[in-house]
């Protein structure tokens, strides 16, 4: 089988993480091309090897590209009649054009959303079109909520639907959760140190997305408690939490710390006694499972994204939307929670979580749709 695996980026966020560790998985069996809209650091990681994904970057991304629809779709079509591709795989939504490309090239097409309706009309008036499940032969969610999402504000049902969730590399998130943290400092320069004082994290790109706003007043609202942001802040790492960024620095918290861009962000997460998703929307945060399996205590909102389920069983599910108060008046008790909190459940944990059974069942379930849809034409041509 050929299949061509499609992200809309090489950042290091949740979504282009799952479509390189789905194109890696299917490499080991298959003649894989790894595509990308836009270049980043991910491919840049050890554990992807450039050559064995036959990775291209594209430059087509929206954000760094004026070509029209139409255009690209035209370019996919002629990238994929040139690797004379079986399978399709588009990694986002916001790759959407590559499954009328891919249609249009007599391939299988898969799609995988991981986004949900707080992101999804602007990548279908903008990026792609609503008629995108068009062309798709089976529709995979990062949670159930994506797929209905989608469904919904398409007015269209794929032909087949994969609730597929979340994964991380269990074993790799725990070796690395060993290595000695970096420095987190707070608004007046000073190192966050090792202390009797509970430590409440939170990772990513701030930003109010992801509810930097969120953090920084939980800090204000919990002076007994430190609270650590683990990612990028503050220019010229990011341009997208000004306001928030402003306030920091004028609220001057010391018990507001953030470590910056970090190349491993699970030796800082080990710090923490719990991890907040303040995320507003958030549809495929691994870092909660990886919270889970460094042995955090973790919470999240109902309507942020994939995490619900999981965390029903393992963690702290909260219902609506993140807010500050909420989370300010919850945490004292479930930091005072004793343990064994969590007796006997890192194995059920760490079978909910790690990526080996998923990834080789998506593989099986791919190869069963190729089959299935070759079959077919084969027939329909006779």
């Amino acid at each position: 089988m050929r299949a061509c695996v499609v992200c809309h980026e090489a950042s290091l966020t949740g979504a282009p993480r799952v479509g390189f560790d789905i194109a890696a998985h299917l490499a080991r069996a298959h003649e894989v091309t790894l595509l990308t809209k836009k270049d980043g650091p991910l491919i840049g990681l050890p554990h992807y090897d450039r050559q064995r994904l036959g990775y291209r970057d594209l430059g087509t991304n929206h954000e760094i590209c004026d070509l029209t629809y139409a255009e690209r779709v035209e370019g996919a079509v002629a990238i994929l009649d040139e690797l004379r591709a079986d399978l399709v795989y588009v990694n986002s939504v916001a790759a959407g054009e590559w499954c009328e490309a891919g249609r249009r090239a007599g391939a299988t097409v898969a799609l995988h959303t991981h986004e949900t309706r707080g992101s999804l009309p602007a990548l279908l008036s903008r990026i792609c079109t609503p008629r995108i499940l068009d062309w798709v032969d089976m529709l995979i969610g990062a949670s159930p909520q994506a797929v209905d999402d989608l469904e919904r504000l398409t007015r269209r049902q794929a032909p087949k639907r994969l609730d597929f969730g979340i994964f991380i590399d269990v074993d790799a998130v725990r070796v690395q959760g060993q290595s000695p943290p970096g420095d987190a400092i707070n608004a007046a320069g000073t190192a966050l140190a090792e202390s009797d004082r509970p430590v409440v994290a939170m990772c990513g790109l701030a930003q109010p997305r992801k509810g930097a706003d969120i953090f920084l007043e939980v800090a204000e609202r919990m002076p007994e408690c430190d609270l650590l942001w683990i990612g990028p802040w503050a220019p010229p790492e990011t341009d997208l939490n000004g306001e928030t960024w402003e306030r920091f620095q004028q609220l001057r918290l010391g018990n507001c710390y953030v470590t910056g861009m970090v190349s491993n962000p699970y030796a800082a997460l080990r710090r923490a006694d719990a991890f907040v998703l303040t995320s507003r929307e958030d549809p495929n945060p691994l870092v909660a499972a990886e919270a889970l399996v460094l042995g955090l205590k973790v919470v999240a909102f109902a309507e942020t994204g994939a995490t619900v389920k999981l965390l029903e069983r393992f963690g702290y599910a909260l219902s609506g939307r993140p807010e500050a108060a909420r989370i300010a008046a919850l945490l004292p008790s479930i930091l005072a929670a004793e343990g064994p909190w969590r007796g006997g459940l890192d194995a059920a944990i760490d079978a909910a979580v790690d990526g080996a059974g998923k990834l080789a069942s998506l593989q099986n379930t791919l190869e069963a749709l190729v089959a299935t849809r070759t079959g077919a034409d084969a027939t329909a041509a006779a």
